[in-house]
């Protein structure tokens, strides 16, 4: 069953990100159609996740305020 989720990228390294969500740290991999929009996730960023079997995958990125 999958379940949604939202969070913060709290950190990333070689294309996972943990994300942290109100049930805890998610380790999560990037959908590929985000890259190929050119919009990779950043940590510090706000996402939807969804969950299945522990392992998480970042849905979409929510609009950011500013970036490095």
């Amino acid at each position: 069953m999958t379940r949604r989720a939202d969070g913060r990228i709290v950190r990333s390294l070689s294309g996972f990100y943990d994300v942290q969500t109100a049930d805890g740290l998610v380790t999560c991999r990037a959908r590929g159609i985000l890259r190929k929009e050119g919009n990779s996730p950043l940590t510090g960023d706000l996402v939807n996740i969804s969950v299945e079997k522990g392992k998480g995958m970042v849905e979409s990125i929510l609009p950011r305020r500013n970036s490095f």
